[in-house]
């Protein structure tokens, strides 16, 4: 799964790039993948219509290769900022799903192109797309829990990779307690300028603490 500009597209100058990219990032965070118009994005960029052609094959082109550097992206900024020799396995989870908050903060727009395509039906339009993202995001955190591993902070016998998918599944409910506890959707709560940042951080860390100490502490005594 990649999808490649055509190579009219990497001879823009740099800032041309950047601002059709800007305006199209724009427009597929504000609409769902059906309501985006290029019609919208070239009025805003100022290009003819036939330019995006030149650059991309189609629509679908075009949006998948925003979400997939989107996804690329995020996915360095999380492993780039993990710590380097971690002593503890929750320590090391809670510092990767906090990260994952921070990305969403420092970047509104890539976060909602994310949480739009987490939110897309498989379509005759988009195909499997939408599950191909999903099916990434399992295997990041699978990588993840095979990294703890080669650290000796996880239990030998565990099955790497069903222990991957279940972390990534269940930590994707995350949101949707936030959403119960505020009435509004993950995303409109990261958005809010009305909130601090530092107290949005806060209150998503205590309910990571939480959701860690489930694996921790186990649902026993």
């Amino acid at each position: 799964m990649k999808s490649v500009p055509k190579q009219t597209f990497y001879n823009l100058s740099e800032e041309k790039r950047q601002r059709f990219l800007k305006t199209t990032l724009e427009e597929f965070a504000l609409y769902d993948y059906n309501s985006a118009s290029l019609n919208r994005i070239v009025d805003v960029a100022g290009i003819a219509k036939g330019s995006i052609y030149q650059y991309f094959d189609n629509k679908k082109e075009l949006y998948q290769f925003l979400v997939e550097t989107a996804v690329r992206e995020k996915f360095t900024y999380i492993v780039y900022n993990l710590p380097d020799y971690p002593s503890d396995f929750y320590e090391l989870l809670n510092s990767l799903l906090l990260l994952n908050v921070k990305f969403d903060l420092k970047n509104p727009l890539k976060s909602k192109l994310l949480f739009n395509i987490f939110t897309e039906k498989n379509t005759d339009l988009l195909g499997s797309f939408p599950n191909s993202i999903a099916y990434l995001s399992d295997e990041f955190m699978t990588e993840f829990i095979k990294y703890a591993a080669a650290n000796d902070l996880l239990r030998s016998e565990l099955d790497l990779e069903f222990t991957g998918f279940i972390i990534n599944r269940f930590s994707q409910l995350i949101p949707d307690y936030i959403e119960k506890q505020h009435g509004s959707t993950y995303l409109e709560f990261i958005l809010d300028d009305s909130i601090p940042e530092s107290c949005k951080l806060l209150e998503i860390q205590h309910i990571i603490a939480r959701f860690i100490d489930l694996f921790r502490l186990g649902l026993t005594y």
